[in-house]
C-alpha cells in the first residue's frame, strides 16, 4: 500500500485500503486472504500528518501441540506519522516516516508484515485447551485417547 502526501492532505475518515498479500515480506506468515484490509483514518498535525486505523487479514498456523492445521484472523490496531517537519518531534514509540517534498510517497509493504508478523502468538494453539500429541503412540488426544495408557 502507497500513501502520498497529496493524498494525505486531503485527510480522510474510515477509508478502506487493501494490500495484497503477495506484495508483503512473507516473513513465515501463510496468508489465506489475497487481501490485508485497513480502515484509516488521517488527520493533520504540526509536524505532518497521523494515521491510525485497524488492519484484518486470514493467516494459517500450525498447531505447536498437535501439529493440525488451522486458520486465524489477525486483527489489530495500527498508528503511525508521516512527518514533513522533522523538527517538531520528540522521541516517541510511534513509526516514523519521513516526507519532505510534495511528491514524496511511502510504502507500507514493510511496515504492514512486520505489523502481522509481530502479532503472532508466541505459543500457537489451535484451541486453548489442545490436548496436543499422545507420547506413546502419536494421536492427537484431542480427538481420540490413547489405548496404550
Amino acid at each position: 500500500m502507497k500513501l502520498s502526501k497529496a493524498e494525505l492532505a486531503n485527510t480522510f475518515i474510515d477509508k478502506i485500503f487493501e494490500i495484497e498479500t503477495v506484495d508483503l515480506c512473507q516473513q513465515g506468515t501463510k496468508f489465506k486472504d489475497n487481501f490485508v484490509k485497513c480502515i484509516l483514518s488521517c488527520s493533520t498535525t504540526d509536524f505532518g500528518f497521523q494515521v491510525s486505523g485497524t488492519y484484518s487479514v486470514r493467516v494459517e498456523y500450525n498447531c505447536d501441540r498437535c501439529a493440525n492445521t488451522f486458520e486465524r484472523e489477525l486483527k489489530d490496531f495500527l498508528k503511525f506519522w508521516c512527518v514533513t517537519d522533522s523538527t517538531k518531534i520528540r522521541n516517541s514509540d510511534i513509526e516514523i516516516f519521513y516526507m519532505r517534498n510534495n511528491n514524496d510517497i511511502i510504502d507500507l509493504g514493510s511496515f504492514m508484515s512486520d505489523l502481522i508478523s509481530l502479532n503472532q502468538p508466541i505459543k500457537i494453539l489451535c484451541i486453548n485447551n489442545c490436548k496436543g500429541i499422545c507420547i506413546c503412540c502419536g494421536i492427537n488426544l484431542n480427538y481420540k485417547t490413547c489405548l496404550q495408557n
